[in-house]
Parts: structure tokens; C-alpha cells; sequence
């Protein structure tokens, strides 16, 4: 499995919007090959301060989907919508050799 996680800083005015986007995208995502679960986290002392959680099957579904009109439409969203955001990659720890792998980082 592999995570892919945003960590967002959403204007004030903007969060109602960003919120709808990504509904949105997620009912269409959802047919997407590999695409597990979704959870949107707010934290509990500043609401303007997002956590979206993404679960994959595998490393090769992320990398499709990072090429799909889906993916192009939250970046494109997170650009305008947000003060501050980033994307980071997060492997399965418990792949077949017993190594981790490092989180990887995503450029909006």
C-alpha cells in the first residue's frame, strides 16, 4: 500500500470551496485502478489546516493517477485555493526486503 498524503493551509474565504473540489474528485477517483480510501482531517486548533490521506494499492497506481486529469485538477486547486501546501509520497514500510523507503516529495 502506499499513501499519499497533503498537508494544506487553506484561505479562510477559500476552504468551503477547496472542501467541494475535493469531494468532487474523490467520487471520480474512485474508479480509478488501485485507489483504496480517502480521509480528510481537520486539526482540532486551527480549521484552516488540512490533512487529506490517500491509500493505493501500489506505487505504479499513484504514479497514474499523479497523470490523471484528477490529480491536474487538485493541483491546479491547491495552487489558487491555498496559502501553503504540499504532497508527499509515502511507501509501505513492509515491503519484501525489510528496507523502508524514504517519503517522497511532489512539487505543486
Amino acid at each position: 500500500m502506499v499513501t499519499v498524503k497533503i498537508r494544506i493551509d487553506v484561505r479562510p474565504s477559500k476552504q468551503k470551496e477547496l472542501l467541494q473540489t475535493i469531494t468532487e474528485l474523490t467520487e471520480s477517483q474512485q474508479s480509478l485502478s488501485g485507489f483504496r480510501d480517502i480521509r480528510i482531517r481537520v486539526d482540532a486548533e486551527n480549521a484552516h489546516q488540512l490533512t487529506v490521506l490517500e491509500e493505493w494499492d501500489t506505487s505504479a497506481d499513484v504514479a497514474a493517477y499523479m497523470q490523471s486529469d484528477y490529480f491536474q485538477i487538485l493541483r491546479g486547486a491547491l495552487r489558487v485555493l491555498t496559502t501553503a501546501a504540499e504532497i508527499e509520497i509515502v511507501p509501505d514500510d513492509n515491503n519484501l526486503n525489510g528496507s523502508t523507503r524514504p517519503a517522497q516529495a511532489i512539487a505543486l
